[in-house]
């Protein structure tokens, strides 16, 4: 139940700092549906999110585009690094991906 508190938390941070700044970037709709999405979270750093691509989100090809797999990657373990999180160490829960 910890766990799943400290991921929420991070949507809650997302959500709170995308208000303030007015922000309605394509990637809203995906933490949207991804806070939606969380069935389960563990202390050892993993969640579990079930959620469907988008019609928009896909390439020509049909499948996910390659950016929103990105993005899609970023958030999640981003939330999945949440219960880690301590002074020091994860303390600031952004750009996880940015060594992609």
């Amino acid at each position: 139940m910890q766990a799943r508190q400290s991921v929420l938390a991070v949507f809650d941070n997302y959500f709170t700092l995308a208000a303030h700044r007015r922000f309605q970037g394509w990637d809203m709709d995906l933490m949207q549906r991804l806070r939606a999405g969380l069935t389960d979270a563990g202390a050892e750093g993993r969640t579990v999110f079930v959620v469907e691509v988008q019609e928009r989100e896909a390439n020509i090809n049909d499948a996910m585009h390659g950016g929103a797999v990105a993005t899609l990657f970023d958030m999640c373990m981003t939330t999945a690094v949440a219960p880690l999180a301590r002074r020091g160490f994860w303390e600031f829960l952004g750009g996880v991906s940015r060594a992609m």
